[in-house]
């Protein structure tokens, strides 16, 4: 079941997401796989967290005619794509170099809520990239397309508690 045979050795399945308030604004954390399940984001950011950080160990798989990684694409529209749905910003940071014969591909990004990278790492290099947050960019982002204003909760809700419903018969 897990995606990576390491995986279990250094952590175990949570429970819950939960946001979490800091200086810098409300928060929430995902690791790796949680990212590639929309429930995951979007539950943290139901709970007001404006900024998405997720850790992550992506190896490198599938060389594409752009002579760049499939598994680096699929993580840039990834993060881009999350942080344009949901008005967030998006900290990547993963793992870069070899281990084990498997090779980390790096390319840890910042990217606004309106999808735009703010800046990214090399690719297969250790690298450190900073980034200024911009509250402003936030608060125009959400201006212009409110998706988070306009989310009806309840009625994701209460359609989660229909579908449930279904399946306990």
């Amino acid at each position: 079941m897990w995606p990576f045979p390491w995986t279990p050795r250094y952590m175990a399945r949570g429970e819950r997401f939960r946001a979490f308030d800091t200086k810098f604004g409300r928060m929430g954390l995902l690791i790796c796989e949680d990212m590639w399940h929309l429930s995951s984001s979007y539950i943290l950011a139901m709970d007001g967290a404006t900024t998405l950080i997720c850790l992550s160990s992506s190896p490198g798989r599938g060389v594409t005619d752009a002579e760049s990684l499939g598994s680096t694409i699929a993580w840039q529209k990834l993060t881009s794509t999350v942080a344009m749905f949901l008005n967030s910003r998006v900290l990547y940071c993963n793992r870069v170099g070899y281990e084990d014969g498997v090779n980390f591909w790096g390319g840890s990004e910042a990217v606004d809520p309106d999808g735009s990278t703010i800046v990214r790492a090399q690719l297969f290099e250790e690298d450190l990239v900073l980034a200024k947050l911009s509250q402003g960019a936030l608060r125009r982002e959400r201006i212009f397309s409110p998706m988070m204003r306009d989310e009806n909760l309840f009625i994701t809700m209460k359609e989660l508690r229909r579908i449930e419903q279904g399946r306990e018969c």
